[in-house]
């Protein structure tokens, strides 16, 4: 209700800075170093949609990127349409992008993740409602390409980061089906996804 009505009423701002989690403000990986990001939030007069832009810049390899959203986050699901150019990783049951693998990465010297950098587009729809809750259904078209190690030394320079393996680059197609549980203090992540390029395909599940 809240959100169908104006914000002079409701005392929300329509724009501003936003970051959705702390790994958006400051992150440390081996294929960046440390990098800086930058969100901002238009709520323009429409129930429930929002327009989200992001930039960050990498201090390692002095690498610009960022994402525009566009996204309606209604009371049975959330619709996300994004352009980006962003790292990503390859798996999607790591945490290489959250700010517990920066900590990890700089002060004990493990990066646990594998990273690509990717320029595209992303349709997600993320349920909110009874059985589906938490269940996301994306499709993306996007160019991938290899990042390699800019930084191999943890905040005390001992030479521990592993070298960043090389993905095999190309333009792709994704679409899959995941989900997010939680059962007490233990996350459980798990999906399917299609990855084709138009001559050939894989598949995983996790």
């Amino acid at each position: 209700l809240e959100d169908e009505l104006p914000s002079e009423w409701t005392g929300k701002r329509r724009f501003g800075l936003a970051w959705e989690t702390a790994a958006d403000i400051v992150r440390f990986n081996r294929v960046q170093g440390v990098s800086l990001g930058l969100g901002y939030e238009v709520k323009p007069r429409i129930a429930y949609t929002s327009l989200l832009a992001s930039a960050r810049f990498s201090f390692g390899d002095k690498r610009l990127t960022g994402s525009l959203t566009a996204r309606r986050d209604g009371p049975y699901a959330r619709i996300d349409l994004s352009g980006y150019r962003d790292v990503r990783e390859v798996e999607p049951w790591t945490r290489g992008i959250g700010i517990g693998n920066s900590i990890n990465a700089l002060f004990v010297g493990h990066d646990d993740a594998e990273y690509f950098l990717a320029t595209g587009g992303k349709l997600s729809v993320t349920w909110n409602d009874r059985w589906r809750q938490n269940m996301t259904l994306h499709v993306a078209v996007q160019r991938e390409e290899s990042m390699a190690r800019v930084n191999n030394n943890n905040i005390w320079g001992t030479d521990i980061l592993l070298p960043n393996r090389p993905v095999d680059e190309g333009t792709y197609l994704r679409y899959g089906l995941s989900r997010d549980d939680r059962i007490g203090g233990v996350s459980i992540k798990t999906g399917v996804e299609l990855v084709t390029d138009m001559t050939q395909s894989a598949g995983r599940g996790w």
